[in-house]
């Protein structure tokens, strides 16, 4: 009788693992996130939605299938606390042509900072199936739902990456000093198609004090 209750109870249990499999196991996945640089940044753009945003600049972001099992990322988006906690999806950043590169420039009346850019969000739209040991990498960019003299208050940034599944990796930023920098030296995103005509660098319909020597 004894033997009889204990296989019920252990017959039982097997809805409650299956559960935990399918929500916690199930869900996730081995994708590890290496980032290059973090930067916040005040926007300046002609679209009305973005010019004057609060942005948050990822450079250099490489997505490793550490996991045994074929992985194909969907999106990545980012996670922060700003009073509540809120999400911003990556977001596409107009490129021009600067010293043979597609790239994207943030500025301020005398420094120019240029970036090599490739989108991150367009690579992940390639559907590409990672093996163990593969990596996506691109930049990305996450427009905020924080005014900008309130950057200081925005904390706690993890980033989400989804597989078309709909399991997530998630990767915790280190937010140290050197992210505020670029926004209190008044380094803006230019978020517009970048020209450079005889080393002279310009935005169309947009100008940033003088070009640097």
């Amino acid at each position: 009788m004894e033997l009889f209750g204990l296989v019920i109870g252990v017959i039982s249990l097997i809805p409650v693992a299956y559960l935990v499999y399918s929500r916690v196991i199930r869900k996730s996945h081995k994708i590890d996130v290496n980032v290059g640089n973090v930067s916040l940044a005040r926007v300046i753009s002609p679209n009305p939605s973005h010019n004057e945003k609060l942005a948050l600049v990822t450079y250099g972001v490489t997505l490793v299938n550490s996991g045994p099992d074929p992985v194909t990322p969907k999106d990545i988006f980012l996670r922060y606390r700003f009073g509540l906690i809120l999400e911003a999806s990556s977001d596409s950043v107009p490129t021009g042509t600067v010293q043979g590169k597609e790239s994207v420039v943030m500025a301020n009346a005398s420094d120019r900072i240029i970036m090599a850019w490739n989108n991150l969000r367009d690579a992940l739209l390639q559907r590409r199936v990672l093996q163990q040991g593969e990596t996506i990498t691109g930049s990305a960019v996450f427009f905020l739902d924080a005014p900008v003299d309130q950057y200081r208050e925005v904390s706690g940034c993890v980033l989400h990456v989804r597989d078309y599944s709909g399991r997530q990796s998630k990767h915790k930023l280190p937010m140290g000093p050197g992210w505020h920098k670029g926004i209190e030296k008044g380094i803006a995103l230019v978020d517009a198609p970048v020209l450079e005509v005889g080393g002279i660098i310009s935005w169309e319909g947009i100008a940033i004090g003088k070009q640097s020597a």
